[in-house]
């Protein structure tokens, strides 16, 4: 077998949560152990000024408050070329200081977030970087917005994830084991466990229930953590990791043990019986190495969901929807309880080999188009998406407001339907005797933009209790 060629590789990934992150993290390592000098870069720094942060801000936000308004961004990404092309070249605001940091010398370019796989194919085919892309898939579910045309390879942890992504049009996808740390691995034995629900303080003989939603602990966390404890089957072990609001609200969760963040994942999850998560992504990948059944509950709206979907028809992970699916599936647990556990099948080859093997072989660029025919377009792109923004903070913040505690679509309410509609207050809580009365008087909840941001529990409770929530 010939050589590998030791390069110089930059990996782009993105601060939306640790997700990407850690993903890049880990393939960072590997290539540094094999030889290469590897930095390593954060999109969202790459954008102009203090874009990034805002977009990093907005998101969290919008996942706090209005997550059914994601999901609908992301149904339409899918559906819509014209949007994805403006999306992209959004985001190619960034391509000077993505060249810029990876200097020009580098040998091949691997991305962990789909954006940055974007600008960088956009930089090659225009003939502006001479190197390979690889695109690392993160999620169990390809979103359409992944998959940038001449891609040298994309690498899926799994054979599922790779078949979506054929189906989608990929050419080159190679399966890889996934990017988890080494000490993602099973309990070599009981000792080892009781070790380590030793070192969290947990109890020695319950069945634990790990509650997670990555490093920003957002969606229904708190209600899930609850569900488990009001159940009596199993303890919740619940993380809430940088998000402290949800830890002060949980103090008094009983039974249950409440952390914040955690360094030591690895050992936090060989303590625990089950994990219960709500996105997916590289938190499956973790659990999955330690050996630890997975359950999907109280999704997140837009990835969450899709990823959910995917885990479940790929047979790696159950789907629940209710409070007696999540009952019946613990207290089947707890009768089954044993210290082995079912794998399912993922990649085996170290993802490293596979971008080691592309290192200084990039693909010819395309030929640039005439300077005049540039600026047309480009005048072109920027009304467009000019328009395409002016949209989204009207109409669309609107469609957040109304829909986003649940997935957009027809709010069932028939025309000339006459409602008695009652304002959801901005700094006060909404009981059950609340929503009781507005049951019985048959009421729509109106809801502001004030409301939504600053009561975002209220809403969430009118919403579930199946009240017509309108935008007032």
């Amino acid at each position: 077998m010939g050589r590998i060629a030791v390069g110089r590789i930059a990996i782009v990934s993105a601060g939306l949560g640790a997700g990407h992150d850690g993903a890049a993290k880990e393939i960072g390592r590997r290539l540094a152990a094999a030889g290469h000098q590897v930095t390593c870069h954060d999109f969202l720094e790459l954008l102009p000024g203090r874009v990034g942060r805002r977009v990093r801000e907005a998101y969290r936000r919008q996942l706090d408050i209005a997550p059914g308004s994601w999901e609908w961004l992301l149904n339409v990404l899918q559906r819509s070329k014209v949007m994805t092309a403006l999306t992209v070249w959004l985001a190619a605001t960034s391509s000077k200081a993505m060249l810029r940091a990876f200097g020009p010398d580098v040998d091949a370019v691997v991305c962990t977030y789909p954006l940055a796989g974007q600008v960088a194919m956009r930089l090659r085919r225009r003939g502006r970087l001479p190197a390979s892309v690889i695109t690392y898939l993160t999620d169990p579910f390809v979103h359409p917005l992944w998959l940038a045309d001449g891609t040298d390879l994309f690498l899926a942890p799994h054979p599922e994830i790779a078949t979506q992504a054929r189906l989608l049009g990929a050419q080159r996808v190679a399966v890889v084991a996934p990017a988890v740390p080494p000490a993602f691995r099973p309990a070599t034995d009981e000792t080892e466990r009781a070790a380590a629900r030793d070192l969290f303080g947990l109890p020695a003989d319950d069945l634990l229930a790990l509650v997670l939603s990555g490093s920003w602990a957002v969606g229904e966390i708190e209600e899930s953590a609850r569900e488990v404890a009001a159940g009596g089957i199993a303890t919740p072990v619940v993380v809430c990791g940088e998000n402290s609001a949800l830890r002060e609200r949980l103090h008094d969760l009983t039974p249950g043990v409440v952390l914040g963040w955690v360094d030591d994942m690895p050992d936090l999850m060989r303590a625990c019986d089950v994990v219960l998560l709500n996105s997916g992504g590289l938190t499956f990948f973790e659990a999955h190495a330690t050996g630890v059944p997975m359950l999907a509950y109280r999704c997140l709206a837009g990835h969450g969901r899709t990823n959910a979907s995917s885990l479940e028809h790929a047979g790696m992970a159950t789907w629940l929807h209710n409070g007696s699916e999540l009952t019946g599936a613990l207290a089947t647990l707890a009768a089954t309880r044993s210290p082995t556990r079912p794998s399912v099948g993922v990649g085996t080859a170290c993802p490293s080999v596979a971008i080691s093997g592309l290192v200084r072989q990039p693909s010819p660029a395309s030929p640039r188009e005439p300077l005049v025919g540039r600026r047309i377009r480009r005048l072109t792109v920027v009304v467009a998406a000019m328009a395409w923004l002016l949209w989204v903070v009207t109409s669309g913040t609107s469609l957040a407001v109304e829909h986003g505690f649940r997935a957009v679509g027809e709010t069932g309410v028939q025309a000339g339907d006459v409602y008695f509609v009652v304002e959801v207050p901005t700094n006060q809580p909404v009981t059950g005797p609340d929503v009781d009365q507005l049951i019985r008087l048959d009421a729509a909840a109106a809801v502001s933009v004030t409301t939504a941001a600053e009561n975002p529990r209220a809403v969430a409770t009118v919403a579930g209790a199946g009240i017509v929530v309108v935008n007032s």
